[in-house]
């Protein structure tokens, strides 16, 4: 069985964990603090988990610089969250019938669908608001209608974009704008803040919320929370009780039982970052995470009979580095993961759905791995030139 340390993790999610934070949470799952009681087990009404709650978010505000007008909630939901089944009838019906009227004219939900992820949320939506009957979620960008290939492998202009006009210019209400940052499926990445989302209306009341979908590429580049009204990791919202906001943060994420220990871990990787950044923060983890990716992305680009780096150069992912061998010869493919997984180089075969091998360069990948990682690019060339 091998040594951790000697295994070079690229998975995309579950993605690798900072040794050290593992090793503290193993101890931590034993016997937190020398309570003698797990932190697995611990009652989520408890004052060591409010501590630990209060802790978490105290690192995560400095993390982001997350200002007051801000708060932090922890919930459940994973990456689609729950869908509300409901058998409507009587006044009930009644009633949303009257809602559907009303909204069906005047409302918007804008979606930038860039990546697959972006695609699903949109989809979600849609369903979330089938029972008003009416089409209120607006693709204002589909990258692939501009895609030669017809994937998700470039963001086009600005200007392309249809976001719904402001009222005062015969347009709906938009609720928000939706977009996902950073796209694991697709090696895509939004490199910065659309400029066109940062533009204040004339009109206060034409001011559209922003919402970002940042998970995959969380506490591992700087943030500017005043541009958005929400930012979410691996969460979204849905009708019941539980994922009421209001509710929620008036009681401090405790609402419901709350997976503490998880929520410890975080905290951990994030008071390890600070450790590492200091008054850098997130400047330092930025720096580092394109230091790394330049270095991987140097070597494929350097041996473009062998590798093709899937999107084009402008949205590549410093995080999700998605490519081809050898313009996806299965055999090829299926030696380079091979070669791979015996020199303990593991999580390289991408998503399901695009069929790519995936370097995802997170966090917690040290540059010591990167260069074991590109040394066997090299040397998988050099053995595999013909």
């Amino acid at each position: 069985m091998p040594d951790r340390s000697a295994v070079a993790y690229f998975g995309a999610g579950p993605a690798p964990l900072p040794t050290e934070v593992l090793s503290k949470g193993a101890e931590a799952f034993v016997n937190f603090q020398d309570t003698g009681l797990s932190l697995g087990e611990i009652s989520h009404r408890s004052q060591t988990a409010t501590q630990i709650l209060t802790d978490t978010k105290a690192a995560l505000t400095t993390l982001l610089e997350i200002p007051d007008t801000h708060e932090i909630l922890f919930m459940h939901g994973g990456g689609s969250g729950l869908k509300a089944e409901e058998d409507i009838g009587g006044d009930s019906q009644r009633i949303i019938e009257g809602v559907r009227k009303e909204l069906q004219d005047t409302l918007s939900l804008d979606y930038l669908v860039i990546g697959s992820w972006s695609l699903k949320a949109s989809q979600e939506a849609a369903n979330l608001l089938e029972p008003l009957r009416s089409n209120f979620v607006d693709v204002a960008l589909d990258s692939r209608r501009r895609s030669s290939a017809g994937r998700f492998d470039n963001i086009p202009p600005e200007d392309t974009w249809n976001l719904t006009p402001p009222r005062t210019e015969g347009g709906k209400i938009s609720a928000f704008v939706y977009y996902c940052d950073n796209k694991t499926v697709d090696g895509v990445e939004s490199l910065r803040f659309p400029e066109c989302l940062h533009e204040r209306p004339e009109n206060p009341s034409d001011e559209v919320p922003v919402i970002a979908n940042i998970s995959s590429n969380f506490l591992s580049k700087r943030v500017d929370m005043s541009k958005h009204a929400v930012i979410f990791v691996v969460g979204v919202w849905s009708p019941p009780t539980i994922f009421s906001w209001p509710i929620v943060a008036k009681d401090n994420s405790l609402y419901n039982t709350m997976p503490i220990f998880s929520i410890w871990i975080a905290g951990e990787v994030m008071r390890g970052l600070l450790d590492t950044h200091r008054h850098r923060q997130l400047a330092g983890q930025e720096e580092l995470a394109n230091m790394k990716a330049k270095q991987i992305c140097n070597v494929l680009d350097r041996f473009p009979d062998v590798y093709q780096i899937a999107p084009n150069h402008p949205v590549r992912s410093p995080l999700n580095i998605c490519f081809r061998v050898r313009g996806g010869d299965a055999a090829h493919e299926k030696a380079f993961l091979e070669c791979a997984e015996a020199q303990l180089l593991q999580g390289l075969k991408g998503h399901r759905s695009a069929s790519r091998m995936r370097i995802s360069n997170y966090n917690a990948v040290d540059l010591a791995r990167v260069r074991r990682l590109t040394a066997y690019l090299e040397t998988f060339t050099r053995d595999n030139k013909s």
